[in-house]
């Protein structure tokens, strides 16, 4: 993923949900679109981004992120 494309799909946001934004990046492959949640930092400073990955044939919301979730915001990660 080039980071012109990453920084088009920020701006192609399909939904904002509080503090979850929902992205849908095309596929380099087919060009079809591939959703993906990204939780921002509570913060305006540059900040690590912690990435889950999740089996091939499931999708970015079918199993429970909830420590990683704790642990990032904990740390001020995205």
């Amino acid at each position: 993923l080039s980071p012109m494309l990453l920084c088009l799909s920020l701006l192609c946001t399909t939904a904002d949900t509080g503090n979850e934004i929902e992205l849908c990046i095309p596929s380099s492959v087919d060009g079809s679109l591939q959703s993906a949640l990204l939780v921002p930092a509570p913060r305006t400073q540059p900040a690590p981004l912690l990435v889950l990955l999740h089996w091939w044939s499931a999708s970015y919301n079918s199993f429970d992120t909830a420590l990683w979730r704790a642990e990032a915001a904990q740390r001020g990660w995205h």
